[in-house]
C-alpha cells in the first residue's frame, strides 16, 4: 500500500511542481511589461534559490527523481525571477548585497559537501545539506506570514490566488510524501506554508479582493 501511495504522490508532486513554477510566470511577464518592481519578492526568490540548490544536491545523492525535479525547477525558476528583477529594476543595490550573501552561502555549502563526499561520508553530507536546506526553506515559507499581516492591515486581499492554490497543494503533498518516507527534511519546511495558506483562505471570507492596480492608485 505504501508503494502505491508513494508512486501516486510522486506523480502528483511532479505535476504540481511544474504547475507551481508556471503559476509565477504571469507575474514575471507583467514585470517585464510594466517595469514596476513594487511588491516583487526578490529576497524571497534569493532565499528560495539557496534552499532549492541545497535540496537539488540532497535529491541527487538520495537518488530521488521527484526531489531532483522539484528542486531543479526551483533553481531555474528562482534564477529567472531574480534575473528578471535585476534587468528591469533601476534600484538594486540592496538585492545585489543579498545575492552576494547567497553566493557565499552556496559556495560554503558546496565546499562542505565536497569535503564530506571526498571522505566517503555521504550519510553525514546528506544530514548537513538536508538540515541546512530545511532551515532555509522553513524560513522562506514562514516569511509568507507577512502577506497575512499585510492583508489584515490593508483590509483587502492582494495576494495571487493561483499561486496560493498551487503553493498550498505543493506543500501539502510534500508533507504527505515526506511523512511516508519518514524524511523530516522533505516535510518539515512545508509546514509553515500550509499554516499561512490556510490563514489566507480564511482571510478570503473576511476581506474583499482587490487588484494590484487599485492598490497602487490609493
Amino acid at each position: 500500500m505504501m508503494e502505491v501511495d508513494l508512486e501516486l504522490l510522486s506523480f502528483l508532486l511532479q505535476i504540481i511542481s511544474v504547475a507551481n513554477i508556471a503559476a509565477g510566470i504571469p507575474g514575471s511577464l507583467t514585470l517585464w511589461r510594466t517595469g514596476n518592481t513594487e511588491g516583487w519578492p526578490t529576497l524571497f526568490f534569493i532565499i528560495g534559490l539557496c534552499g532549492a540548490a541545497g535540496m537539488l544536491v540532497y535529491g541527487v545523492f538520495l537518488d530521488n527523481f521527484t526531489v531532483k525535479l522539484s528542486a531543479g525547477l526551483g533553481v531555474l525558476a528562482n534564477i529567472y525571477y531574480i534575473i528578471t528583477f535585476l534587468l528591469v529594476s533601476t534600484k538594486k543595490r540592496t538585492e545585489l548585497g543579498y545575492l552576494a550573501v547567497a553566493a557565499t552561502y552556496l559556495a560554503c555549502l558546496a565546499g562542505v559537501s565536497l569535503l564530506y563526499y571526498n571522505n566517503n561520508q555521504v550519510d553525514q553530507m546528506l544530514n548537513v545539506i538536508g538540515s541546512v536546506s530545511t532551515a532555509v526553506f522553513f524560513l522562506m515559507n514562514a516569511s509568507t506570514v507577512l502577506d497575512v499581516i499585510d492583508v489584515v492591515q490593508k483590509k483587502v486581499i492582494s495576494f495571487d490566488l493561483v499561486m496560493l492554490f498551487f503553493g498550498l497543494a505543493n506543500s501539502t503533498l510534500w508533507i504527505l510524501y515526506g511523512y511516508l518516507l519518514r524524511d523530516m527534511f522533505l516535510y518539515a519546511p512545508n509546514l509553515p506554508f500550509v499554516v499561512t495558506g490556510m490563514l489566507k483562505i480564511l482571510l478570503l471570507t473576511v476581506y474583499p479582493m482587490t487588484s494590484k492596480k487599485s492598490l497602487k492608485s490609493e
